[in-house]
């Protein structure tokens, strides 16, 4: 499960401050981000159903790791929504293709948008409750969805959902 700040418990490691780090735990015995101070309705959260429909509160965020499934099922919703939208404006033009997609794109029309009306984290609309992590990863904002999403495939236990 990968969240943002989720830290395995009783390990001294802390989440990183600052906004080019987003940290996370990735369970391999679960095979089943971001708070947003925007206020919308629900029509304007509408179409973010398959991610969750109701808030699971984690005040805890070292359990707040994220599973390879709702790994997935947030690329899939990217995927849908960016084809949907036709693209994607960003600072420096327009993403088009899923391959171009960052973590920066992610939060901004997928993340923030799903999560604003509930005021929590993805994982508290994706979770029915915490989700302890076996792994933990740090990886870098600006990297492509593609690239970090491969963490799925590049350890052995990992390489099946």
């Amino acid at each position: 499960t990968m969240g943002c700040g989720a830290v395995k418990p009783g390990s001294d490691a802390a989440p990183a401050s600052g906004e080019d780090a987003f940290l996370g735990g990735v369970t391999a015995s679960q095979t089943d981000v971001m708070t947003s101070q925007l206020s919308v309705t629900t029509s304007q959260s509408s179409g973010f159903s398959d991610l969750g429909t109701e808030r699971s509160v984690i005040s805890d965020p070292a359990v707040r790791a994220i599973s390879l499934r709702q790994l997935l099922g947030l690329e899939e919703h990217m995927i849908w929504r960016l084809t949907e939208q036709g693209g994607w404006q960003v600072r420096g033009g327009v993403v088009e293709s899923p391959a171009d997609v960052n973590l920066y794109h992610m939060c901004e029309h997928v993340i923030l948008p799903a999560t604003s009306l509930w005021e929590c984290s993805m994982v508290e609309l994706m979770a029915n409750g915490e989700q302890i992590p076996d792994y933990f990863c740090s990886h870098y904002w600006y990297h492509f969805w593609a690239r970090m999403s491969l963490i799925r495939t590049s350890h052995p236990r990992w390489g099946k959902v």
